[in-house]
């Protein structure tokens, strides 16, 4: 089966959060870093195709075509990510809640674990193939999301009322 794959994935992750209270505010920012590990083949199987253009030719032995796929060997695509946020929780009266906040996000770029990545880019790399060591694609450095949102509970409707609105950029 050409179409075999072999893949074996991991992630490992720090988070960490922190929660502050004072007063009316409650302060929260946390980092979240993840290292991800990508280990796979495809087609992990060595496989022939005879390819036989009529059921006389197959039957008399007369093959059109003959064609062997390898193996691709296991690669390691490797990146890590980092993410970190701070919030304000603020309960500016009984009815009314405001909450601010920022967060920032980086997906870092792929590489192969022993280099083997091939990069193609024709409009970019000379050759079309760009030299070794190139960086797969550039990152975007600028993700940040800002978040905004408030909660009112007229007095009047008796606490079973709720208008809520925000807005947030989220990647």
């Amino acid at each position: 089966d050409a179409t075999a794959t072999v893949r074996y994935d991991n992630s490992f992750n720090f988070v960490d959060d922190i929660t502050l209270v004072r007063g009316r505010h409650t302060f929260k920012a946390g980092i979240n870093i993840r290292r991800v590990q990508e280990n796979k083949a495809s087609p992990s199987i060595a496989d022939e195709v005879y390819t036989y253009s009529s059921l006389a030719n197959f039957t008399n032995n007369l093959m059109d075509s003959d064609s062997y796929a390898g193996v691709v060997p296991l690669t390691g695509q490797r990146k890590t990510q980092y993410a970190g946020y701070i919030m304000d929780h603020l309960q500016y009266s009984s009815s009314l809640t405001f909450n601010l906040g920022l967060r920032y996000e980086y997906f870092g770029v792929d590489h192969e674990v022993q280099g083997r990545g091939i990069l193609v880019d024709p409009l970019h790399c000379p050759n079309v193939i760009c030299p070794k060591g190139a960086e797969w694609y550039s990152p975007n450095l600028l993700d940040f999301e800002p978040r905004i949102s408030v909660a009112y509970a007229p007095r009047g409707l008796g606490g079973k009322t709720v208008f809520r609105g925000g807005f947030a950029i989220n990647y």
